[in-house]
């Protein structure tokens, strides 16, 4: 049997050229399975890309304080990912992209966790992958239509992005304010994009829902719970003694700058 030999093809200027560009616009990374995110990515229709932590990264961590914590995480996030605009990351979404690029910076290295028992007192030390993530995905799709509310309102949602985090923090920074903006009452308002067919600013929708009656107030509550999807903080371990104990995975430099070697 005679196997003939293709010759290879030599690319003319053009053709090179071209290919050189495409080579040149592809997007560096690892392209995400968009599933494995808690919103399923559905809504991210581009491809995204999500490359490892690098020393800056790990530097701006460490300058984190009380004052500026969302500022450096959303700055890293807007390194890491390509493919959609950091101000319109799912806030839902957020905390998961963080454990994922930390996962694929250190190639699955567990998270140690320090853990207290409330029931002995015993200390211990727990190690945490990625794949025991506690993720609750966006199964029941959100109603794309408004919905009547026990005091005769109709009411469509939305959820909130990095972008509606920026927006509430410039608020509760407002100098003007006479009092502090109530968190739950805030949290509730990120999620209402329109009320009787009206589109209104994220300050106009706060004083709404902070003066609703009590039906209208659960109706939201109890329609927002049927929608959720999230990112769970928190991870379950068996102490020695035999009973559970739930703690917070906290991002602090241990999870950031673990010790390799």
């Amino acid at each position: 049997m005679r196997v003939i030999e293709e010759e290879e093809k030599e690319l003319t200027p053009e053709e090179a050229m071209q290919m050189y560009a495409a080579q040149k616009q592809k997007p560096a990374g690892k392209l995400l399975d968009k599933a494995l995110l808690p919103s399923r990515g559905a809504f991210y229709p581009n491809d995204i890309y999500v490359t490892p932590f690098t020393g800056m990264d790990l530097k701006d961590i460490t300058n984190i304080t009380d004052a500026n914590p969302n500022g450096v995480i959303y700055k890293i996030l807007s390194r890491r990912i390509t493919g959609i605009d950091v101000t319109d990351i799912l806030t839902n979404d957020k905390l998961w992209f963080l454990y994922y690029i930390r996962d694929i910076t250190y190639d699955g290295k567990p998270i140690k966790i320090k853990c207290t028992c409330p029931h002995c007192g015993t200390q211990f030390v727990q190690e945490y992958t990625f794949d025991k993530l506690n993720v609750t995905h966006y199964d029941n799709k959100l109603p794309s239509k408004q919905l009547k509310m026990p005091n005769g309102d109709m009411i469509e949602f939305t959820f909130p992005t990095i972008g509606t985090e920026t927006q509430i923090t410039r608020l509760k920074n407002n100098s003007a304010l006479i009092e502090p903006i109530d968190d739950q009452f805030m949290l509730l308002a990120s999620y209402v994009k329109s009320v009787n067919g009206k589109t209104q600013d994220l300050w106009s929708v706060y004083n709404y829902v902070r003066n609703l009656d009590a039906p209208a107030f659960c109706f939201i509550i109890h329609k927002l719970d049927e929608f959720s999807f999230i990112c769970d903080r928190t991870a379950t371990f068996t102490c020695p003694c035999g009973e559970e104990v739930q703690t917070i995975i906290e991002l602090d430099q241990n999870f950031f700058i673990p010790k390799l070697f």
